[in-house]
């Protein structure tokens, strides 16, 4: 757990990636087929495997291709189709994985690549190759018009603008947010990026407070947030563990505002495995679906396999994981592996389930895209600790999550 990092904190790392790391590994992964599939799907997953959230995806996307293969693998018109995964391994740099892309696409031969926020240096190869490439990340040249087989499959720009909209109409009362992030530059990158979005929603940021990212103590950092006199306190940019010991930390100073997550992770069940429920009670934020006490099919299908597989549910990111998802609900819409015609069932605005809840995918007119549907908006709970208590106190659905990207993004 201790490396794995807050969802919104990898976004913005293709901003500083170094060049000249090791060449791209590769592994093959095939999950035990069911007799019945006859044919295969080799899928390639782009992702730095030594970062938590690259290491979830990874886990998380083979999660997936074994629960397909289990059923005896995707239907698709009269056949079904076998899943092969093969992992490219990106450190995280655009070099790496570009190298990765080109072994994936002109060696391995895959029809699909899943991939990270590496996959600028690679979106000419799937281009110009016809390969569909699903990648995540708050990335404008994934929705740019000239592309045809390039989408964003996660809701990592929709989650934050939705659910700050519910927390402002729902508490008015709040009328100044205090930020807090490490002192870096994913950190400062992240914090502005929310003190953005709660200035569209009229709020007052009082403060960002910085703290470096090694910080043991949170003491000094709970002080100056606190003197800020604001009436809630977001916390981003960090891992689930400085978010909790930050928390710990106002708690014991008896800090009184009120706390917001403006995401659906990190969960709030990791953080209270972390510091007790004593400084997260009256957490209020977004939920996603696989967390909710019923989770609607595809997510109970995935957390009940996981947890057969892996002994517990310990809160993975599934956030990357979902690119799968999209890619599945592809195929099965075009009824064909065919890239035109997958690509074309995407960009009508195909709406389908992942892990996070009811999903849309959109177009992206604000960049330049209003046609081609490429981007996700993504429907979630909104959830409150109680008594210790992860409680569900109201859902948003995607129509309604529309229209707030629509009026955030001053959409058409």
């Amino acid at each position: 757990m201790n490396t794995r990092k807050c969802r919104l904190s990898v976004m913005l790392l293709v901003a500083i990636m170094l060049a000249g790391l090791p060449l791209a590994s590769t592994k093959t992964l095939a999950a035990t087929p069911a007799a019945a599939a006859t044919k295969t799907i080799k899928v390639g997953v782009i992702c730095w495997t030594g970062f938590g959230l690259g290491a979830d995806f990874w886990k998380g996307v083979q999660l997936a291709a074994q629960i397909a293969n289990n059923k005896g693998g995707l239907a698709v018109g009269n056949d079904k189709y076998h899943v092969e995964l093969i992992l490219g391994d990106s450190k995280l740099n655009s070099a790496t994985g570009k190298t990765a892309a080109e072994k994936l696409v002109y060696q391995d031969k895959v029809n699909f690549i899943l991939g990270d926020e590496t996959s600028q240096a690679w979106l000419p190869v799937t281009e110009q190759n016809k390969v569909i490439m699903i990648a995540g990340g708050p990335l404008p040249y994934l929705h740019s018009a000239d592309n045809n087989y390039t989408f964003q499959g996660t809701e990592i720009t929709s989650q934050t603008p939705v659910t700050f909209s519910w927390l402002t109409k729902h508490d008015p009362s709040v009328k100044a947010v205090v930020i807090s992030g490490p002192d870096d530059q994913i950190g400062h990158a992240i914090a502005g990026s929310f003190s953005e979005s709660a200035k569209k929603f009229n709020l007052k940021v009082a403060d960002i407070v910085y703290y470096p990212r090694e910080t043991a103590d949170f003491s000094p950092t709970a002080a100056k947030i606190k003197a800020t006199t604001a009436d809630a306190y977001v916390s981003v940019g960090a891992g689930p563990e400085s978010i909790a010991l930050l928390f710990k930390a106002l708690h014991e100073i008896n800090y009184t505002a009120k706390k917001w997550n403006p995401q659906g992770g990190p969960e709030a069940g990791l953080l209270m495995s972390v510091v007790g429920p004593a400084p997260i009670e009256g957490l209020i934020g977004g939920l996603n679906a696989i967390s909710s006490d019923s989770p609607p099919p595809v997510s109970k299908e995935f957390k009940d396999a996981y947890i057969a597989k892996y002994g517990k549910w310990d809160y993975p990111e599934t956030l990357f994981a979902n690119t799968w998802y999209m890619l599945q609900a592809g195929i099965q819409k075009a009824q064909s592996i065919d890239p035109d015609k997958i690509a074309a069932a995407l960009h009508t605005g195909l709406s389908f389930e992942n892990l996070e809840g009811p999903a849309m995918v959109v177009p992206r007119p604000d960049l330049g895209n209003p046609k081609k549907a490429t981007d996700l908006a993504v429907g979630l709970g909104i959830m409150q600790v109680k008594n210790g208590k992860i409680v569900q106190i109201d859902s948003i659905s995607t129509k309604e999550a529309f229209a707030v990207l629509k009026q955030f993004f001053n959409w058409p």
